[in-house]
């Protein structure tokens, strides 16, 4: 999955959804974390240019989807759906 930290709004409805796996902010927790990365910024404010890769176990991806699908402001999302550099790291 992915996180982009300077986007978040940290409303909570990802960590309910989650059962607490993602936490308020939004933010996987910290012994799945793969790596920071920061792309190039289309604009100097782009609060998606910085974020976090981390891994999600198989046996909770549908509820980690659940997460994903309540987050309005897209804060966090599958790698594979996401516009970013990493992205070719791990194809």
């Amino acid at each position: 999955m992915v996180y982009f930290p300077d986007a978040d709004l940290c409303d909570g409805a990802a960590m309910v959804e989650t059962d607490g796996y993602l936490d308020t902010y939004n933010c996987p927790p910290h012994d799945s974390w793969v790596a920071l990365f920061r792309d190039d910024p289309a604009r100097p404010d782009d609060d998606y240019a910085t974020y976090l890769v981390a891994w999600v176990p198989d046996a909770i991806v549908a509820r980690v989807s659940r997460g994903i699908h309540v987050n309005p402001e897209e804060c966090i999302g599958w790698l594979d759906d996401r516009q970013v550099a990493a992205r070719k790291l791990f194809g």
